[in-house]
């Protein structure tokens, strides 16, 4: 009996070294359990809070590319804006610039039109003149034609001496001029002498014929003077 109560002792005792062994043990690995737990939960929230940070810095990322890209839109937008405003502005001056050539060419029509207008009417009283000129020459020519001096003979004489004045065929107007002179024959027993003065007979328009215009002619009984050398005078004795 005794011996089966140091055995049940015994027992009892391995069973509470065992118990409490196992307690221990299972404390242990409790506590390396926990630790591991511990560990592994700070593991989680580190990469929890890695995860978060990631995910922040990609938000914060994609926050700004979409805040740089609305800036680049918006930029773009403005771009667009003022090359629109520059390309209207352009076509408005180009409309304006259309408009004032079209203005300016038809001003220039009417101005080359006024220009063939006055140079027409200057060409026309040019013909005009020409022919009023021409016809006045005509005129002239026919009267000149139908006008001419006949040749004509003037005349101064004394007893025994005599001058004459002689005036060719001519066109009327024409002038002929002869110096004053004198030309004597003397018969005993006195001189017989001629003279004239400075001469200028003209072919007369109005009447086509040798008229004296100037001078005067005569006879005399001086003695002195000379004849001179015109060609339209002769001089001569009877």
């Amino acid at each position: 009996m005794k011996t089966n109560f140091k055995r049940t002792g015994i027992v009892l005792a391995l069973g509470v070294v065992l118990f409490s062994t196992g307690c221990k043990k299972k404390q242990a690995e409790q506590t390396v359990d926990s630790s591991t737990t511990v560990e592994r939960e700070l593991e989680t929230v580190q990469s929890l809070s890695d995860k978060a940070r990631e995910e922040q810095e990609r938000k914060l990322k994609e926050e700004e590319a979409r805040i740089a890209a609305e800036k680049d839109q918006r930029e773009e937008q403005a771009r667009l804006a003022k090359e629109a405003d520059s390309l209207l502005r352009v076509s408005q001056l180009q409309r304006q610039q259309a408009i004032a050539d079209s203005l300016a060419a038809v001003e220039r029509e009417r101005l080359a039109a006024v220009e063939r207008d006055r140079l027409a009417r200057i060409e026309a009283e040019r013909r005009q003149r020409l022919e009023a000129e021409k016809r006045k020459a005509e005129a002239a020519l026919r009267a000149e034609q139908a006008c001419k001096c006949k040749a004509k003979t003037f005349k101064v004489q004394s007893a025994h001496s005599w001058a004459e004045f002689r005036m060719p065929a001519a066109k009327k107007g024409e002038v002929i001029k002869i110096k004053g002179g004198a030309y004597n024959k003397y018969v005993f027993p006195k001189c017989n002498r001629v003279w004239w003065s400075d001469l200028v007979f003209s072919c007369d328009p109005n009447a086509c014929a040798w008229v004296k215009v100037q001078g005067n002619w005569d006879a005399d009984a001086l003695c002195h003077g000379s004849a001179g050398s015109s060609p339209y005078l002769k001089v001569g004795t009877k």
